[in-house]
């Protein structure tokens, strides 16, 4: 009922294609499956209808989990109530008999619920999803947000790996990477580039181009390297740089949340910067912006793309407009 083949730690070199449309990844997985390649999973932040069968994975096995845990729950009562009741204490009630329909209500209950924790325990052990797991790649960071990555397994002297770069450059992918895990303990990623694994232009399977793969060490000019948490100084510094240029809340205070983008909990981290109001929000630049994300750790560009600002300058307009009616 475990599909193996999901452990990506079993497979010592795995290459991920990054994608930014739903589309074309859906389009590409069922390319390289029809190709032969050994797709190893696929993650995406939102169900992609039709990705299990361009993944070539078969019908689950869960309803036969499922089938069998109902079946034991009706034996178990069965036997409970028929060894009850006929054999270590039988007792008329009703001139009914120890053995009959009475059982009903009982055995279905029972199936019922050992059904119902059943599927569930063997859904968390079938999806690795068990307390206490720790997530076994993070790709990229956005993997949770917008972007789609396929997992494909690169071991074997058959596996043309310049062919599957180009399959995933020529399908939409924004980036492919390589992960080389020798150890099964420590892994390198490397990040290969476009220009360089894209020989081919047209048709990928007319020649077969040099793919250049340099260390994570190596690459400081390609792999943007890992910012350090920011001091406490520095979020100081940085916040009142975004207060000056944003504006203060000067002890005003608008329901930001309902801007789409700003939950619960972000919501709270902007209050503990000082930002209050719309005005503040709609008062954004490029440079407050980046700030903003560096102090929080946002997603970059998530700000721009669901456009925080004008949502805050519609809010606000409708605000003045109310405030003179």
């Amino acid at each position: 009922m475990i599909d193996k083949k999901l452990f990506l730690d079993r497979n010592k070199t795995v290459t991920f294609g990054i994608f930014e449309n739903s589309d074309k990844f859906l389009e590409t997985v069922g390319k390289i499956h029809s190709s032969g390649a050994n797709i190893i999973d696929c993650y995406s932040p939102f169900p992609i209808h039709g990705i299990e069968k361009a993944m070539g994975l078969k019908r689950s096995l869960l309803p036969v989990g499922a089938f069998i845990c109902g079946c034991i729950g009706f034996s178990l009562a069965a036997t409970m109530m028929l060894y009850m009741m006929h054999f270590d204490w039988p007792i008329i009630i009703g001139n009914k008999p120890t053995v009959g329909v009475s059982y009903v209500p009982v055995l279905f209950e029972s199936t019922v619920l050992l059904t119902a924790f059943g599927i569930a325990i063997l859904f968390f052990i079938r999806n690795k999803m068990l307390h206490g797991k720790l997530p076994s790649e993070r790709v990229d960071m956005r993997q949770t947000d917008d972007r789609m990555v396929v997992a494909i397994a690169t071991d074997g002297e058959n596996v043309n790996k310049a062919e599957i770069n180009n399959w995933l450059y020529s399908g939409g992918a924004v980036e492919v990477k390589e992960r080389t895990n020798h150890s099964y303990e420590d892994f390198e990623d490397v990040l290969i580039e476009k220009s360089s694994s894209s020989g081919v232009k047209s048709e990928p399977k007319t020649a077969e181009p040099k793919v250049e793969t340099v260390k994570a060490s190596e690459m400081s000019s390609s792999i943007p390297e890992t910012k350090a948490k920011l001091t406490d100084k520095e979020k100081i510094d940085k916040t009142s740089t975004l207060l000056n240029i944003i504006g203060s809340a000067n002890g005003e205070k608008d329901p930001i949340i309902d801007i789409k983008g700003i939950g619960k909990v972000y919501e709270g981290k902007l209050n503990g910067l000082g930002i209050f109001t719309f005005k503040q929000i709609a008062n954004f630049t490029p440079e407050a912006i980046q700030l903003l994300e560096s102090i929080t750790e946002y997603f970059p560009g998530k700000i721009e793309r669901e456009d925080w600002k004008g949502q805050a300058k519609e809010f606000l307009n409708n605000k003045n407009h109310n405030g003179n009616a």
